[in-house]
């Protein structure tokens, strides 16, 4: 259950830059806890990291619960997409293609290379495939 929700936050992708709306709210969680979610980015995804051990920069193990959050928009992750890995790889691969399709339908020819980008770098996953 949310309560309290701030929409008119932004956040910005940490590959371009791009200026996201980003959620922020309390939650109140099934076994009657509370969270506080302070980076939900619409139009992109979140990610969190409490360190990584090999990290020369940001390893903090303190116990506190430090944290690094980074939003990511969805453009970046479409163009990049040849790069991602994980269990979710195939839904993220799918809606790049039918992001492509609606993309096709809305961007005008000064975008034609990016399309081109995204069409042969999905070509190449199907021939890996």
């Amino acid at each position: 259950m949310s309560e309290g929700i701030d929409t008119e936050g932004k956040i910005e992708c940490f590959c371009c830059g791009k200026e996201l709306t980003n959620w922020a709210y309390d939650v109140t969680l099934r076994n009657g806890g509370r969270s506080f979610v302070s980076v939900h980015p619409m139009g992109g995804l979140h990610f969190e990291t409490y360190g990584h051990y090999g990290s020369r920069i940001f390893d903090p193990m303190d116990g506190k619960g430090t944290k690094l959050d980074i939003a990511i928009c969805d453009e970046c992750i479409i163009e990049k997409v040849k790069r991602v890995h994980g269990t979710g790889f195939n839904h993220v691969r799918e809606a790049a293609l039918e992001e492509n399709v609606e993309y096709k339908k809305e961007k005008d020819a000064e975008d034609a290379w990016l399309i081109e980008a995204i069409e042969t770098q999905l070509k190449e996953l199907d021939n890996n495939d």
